[in-house]
């Protein structure tokens, strides 16, 4: 949306921010909520580097609270516990959910800074919420047992490790199909964006294409361009082998070649 890119400009991107608290007034400004590695709907997008820093710096200022959605990117998914580490900036409240239990039950959370607990406890003493099946036991030890096991078994260690090597993999299938404008993203959780933004569906025959061949896709809009493009989520569990990459790279590469071949073919 800016036509520049990082490392050769002011950070515009952050700068916005302080353009729009002051148009619309501090005063009537809750919080800034974002998703510090935009998923679905940005296909794995990553901010430059100080990014976050200067959001944070903004928040501060004018009081404004500063949230982030971590319930797909939390967890270790992009190879640390929380993405927004990658940043080195603690926001004042962490949203988190589905990687908590590896989708054996639904569970989520709300991590808060000391700054707003106490705010709470110097009021009421009270967190004036609740859901009907708040701490349900089984969602409980579901929870409990995934946490143990990234622990135990350095799970986010390995995502960040494997990731680095799955992101160099991915950039050689890019070079390989003119179709692939770009790939991005940290850890376990990558983005494809096609470079053809004249051509649509390509995501839904990619995935199917890639489905057909035992690989699954996860659909992505929104591209780096901001208001169009297409494409897809690569993002493989924890468990991930070596040779399992080998497969997922082979397929993916295969069902770009078949997805090309047809627009060939009209």
């Amino acid at each position: 949306a800016f036509h520049e890119s990082y490392p050769h400009c002011q950070l515009p991107c952050a700068e916005q921010l302080e353009k729009v608290i002051k148009r619309e007034g501090p005063e009537y400004i809750a919080a800034f909520i974002c998703e510090p590695i935009i998923g679905a709907s940005g296909g794995a997008i990553v901010p430059p580097p100080y990014y976050y820093q200067r959001i944070k710096q903004l928040c501060d200022h004018y009081g404004i609270l500063f949230i982030v959605d971590e319930v797909m990117t939390g967890m270790g998914r992009t190879g640390r516990n929380f993405a927004i580490n990658h940043w080195g900036v603690i926001p004042d409240l962490i949203a988190l959910g589905k990687g908590m239990s590896a989708g054996y039950a639904p569970i989520a959370a709300t991590i808060v800074s000391e700054r707003i607990i106490d705010v709470i406890s110097n009021g009421s003493g009270a967190i004036m919420a609740g859901h009907t099946y708040s701490a349900h036991p089984q969602s409980a030890a579901a929870a409990l047992a995934v946490l143990d096991i990234i622990e135990k078994n350095q799970l986010i260690q390995k995502v960040a490790e494997k990731g680095n090597m799955l992101m160099r993999e991915l950039k050689k299938i890019k070079e390989a199909h003119p179709i692939v404008g770009d790939v991005r993203g940290k850890g376990f959780l990558c983005g494809i964006e096609f470079g053809d933004f004249e051509q649509k569906g390509l995501s839904e025959r990619l995935i199917e294409k890639a489905f057909s061949l035992g690989l699954l896709l996860y659909p992505a809009m929104g591209g780096s361009d901001y208001y169009g493009g297409e494409g897809v989520l690569v993002a493989p569990p924890f468990t991930l082998q070596q040779e399992d990459m080998n497969v997922l790279l082979q397929r993916l590469d295969q069902a770009l070649s078949l997805l090309e071949e047809d627009l060939k073919h009209g």
